[in-house]
């Protein structure tokens, strides 16, 4: 996470303060962020009927056919699960990132960095509802912050299990390698 590095600034050159104090992939998934941040804010910005002909053509290129005047019951429900199913994935990649930023960036327990991405993204959720209330054609719907929630909550679950097995890899790797180091020869004393 950080090391003594981080916190002192360079001596010689011209180097920017975040520079001195943040890692370089901090910067990497903030910006990841933040462009996910304005991706689902954008979505959310279109209009009822942009946003449903961005979905029937999602449909489309996934093979679904989509006819709202003659369309069953069942193909319906397809394309209702295929946003509520964008809404899952938007927020899980959201909490994945997030999760990433904070742990590039501040020198917390894991757990803590955890609670805050979960309660920063749901955050996020809520607000983005909110905001779809003022939209045309839109409705903010409370059951829509519960699947971003547990669209968060597999987003986090997965990203601290990959951090959680690279973190176990590398301790095994650091481990391998002081087994594998010879013994110090005993020094003879002479009595």
């Amino acid at each position: 996470m950080f090391s003594k590095k981080h916190l002192i600034p360079p001596k010689h050159g011209k180097a920017s303060l975040h520079h001195a104090f943040l890692p370089r992939r901090f910067w990497l998934f903030l910006s990841l962020t933040l462009g996910q941040i304005l991706l689902i804010t954008l979505m959310s910005a279109q209009p009822g009927e942009q946003s449903s002909a961005f979905s029937d053509w999602v449909a489309r290129l996934l093979g679904i056919h989509v006819d709202q005047e003659a369309a069953s019951e069942t193909v319906l429900l397809l394309g209702l699960s295929l946003r509520k199913f964008a809404h899952l994935t938007e927020y899980a990649v959201l909490a994945a990132l997030l999760l990433l930023t904070l742990r590039a960036g501040c020198p917390w327990p894991s757990a803590w960095l955890v609670g805050l991405a979960l309660a920063g993204s749901y955050l996020l959720a809520c607000l983005d509802e909110l905001h779809q209330r003022w939209v045309p054609g839109r409705s903010g719907q409370f059951k829509d912050t519960l699947i971003d929630g547990i669209g968060i909550c597999l987003g986090l679950a997965l990203t601290a299990s990959l951090i959680w097995l690279q973190h176990k890899r590398q301790k095994s790797k650091r481990s391998l390698r002081c087994s594998r180091r010879p013994a110090a020869k005993p020094t003879d004393t002479a009595e």
